[in-house]
């Protein structure tokens, strides 16, 4: 069978986000020690296999999810997702490593471009992967949508916490082993959560499996994992080390989330309102 579009689409995004994150990372081997004009032979070669690893990979995974998972789209969706992330951020350790050992002075602009890529592309591939499945007219389109966009809101929520890892990197003096449990709790973050969104929406999609959708358990790890426990780390940044890095916005969001979930509907008719609509 030929290759469905949201699949060419995926894989086109999938290969144009590790190709401009594996360039931050040649451009960094030629500014250390034995750094030259070019990047060296080895990196280059590292950075090929490692993509090439990744397709073959998925490759193989795609094909045992096809011929055993009940909803072999949704299986193809977890299993691209999974493994896109797990190598994705494991690049993303490197250049943040390369950024804090670095000897010549920050380059904002730089950083900020990386930021603004995983930003648009990480959302997007999630909502070409879920509009294979469930953007569908058996579907509510605009309840699918409402609970799309909360997923993806969390999604950038995430990664503004993770990208002041790397942007004006070691200026607050943050020690080192915060951000290590930061970049590994925002790395748990963006691989888990949206497979378990996924595997939501696909579940409410099977015959006979329309109950699930009472018992999403996304909305509470939402909340606790993301509103909640991201407050610790932006808190401490902006109130201890003065952090100007910490993101007011996304600070803001996750107290709203927590009063919209736990105040009485008389109190904020309107907001709890929206909030059910999209959870």
């Amino acid at each position: 069978m030929l290759p469905s579009p949201q699949v060419c689409v995926s894989t086109l995004v999938t290969v144009s986000t590790m190709a401009v994150v594996d360039l931050y990372l040649l451009e960094q081997s030629m500014l250390g020690p034995r750094g030259g004009a070019r990047p060296a032979v080895w990196p280059c070669v590292a950075v090929a296999l490692g993509d090439l690893c990744f397709l073959l990979a998925l490759r193989f995974v795609s094909a045992g999810v096809v011929s055993e998972a009940r909803s072999p789209r949704r299986g193809f969706a977890n299993a691209l997702w999974f493994l896109f992330l797990s190598l994705l951020q494991l690049k993303l350790f490197f250049v943040c490593q390369n950024y804090r050992q670095e000897r010549r002075p920050p380059d904002p602009l730089a950083r900020k471009t990386l930021t603004l890529l995983l930003s648009v592309c990480l959302p997007s591939l999630f909502l070409i992967l879920t509009g294979a499945d469930y953007m569908t007219p058996l579907r509510r389109k605009q309840e699918v949508r409402s609970r799309l966009l909360w997923v993806v809101v969390d999604l950038l929520d995430v990664l503004d916490l993770q990208a002041g890892l790397w942007e004006a990197q070691g200026s607050v003096g943050v020690p080192l082993w915060v951000e290590g449990i930061v970049f590994f709790y925002c790395y748990v973050l963006l691989l888990l959560l949206p497979c378990v969104s996924l595997t939501e929406l696909g579940a409410t999609a099977l015959p006979g499996l329309q109950a699930a959708r009472k018992e999403a358990i996304y909305p509470w790890l939402s909340l606790v994992t993301i509103n909640l426990f991201t407050l610790v780390p932006r808190g401490v940044g902006m109130l201890w080390y003065r952090d100007p890095r910490v993101s007011t916005v996304f600070l803001g969001k996750n107290l709203l989330a927590l009063a919209v979930k736990h105040l009485p509907p008389p109190l904020l008719p309107g907001l709890s309102q929206t909030h059910n609509m999209l959870v």
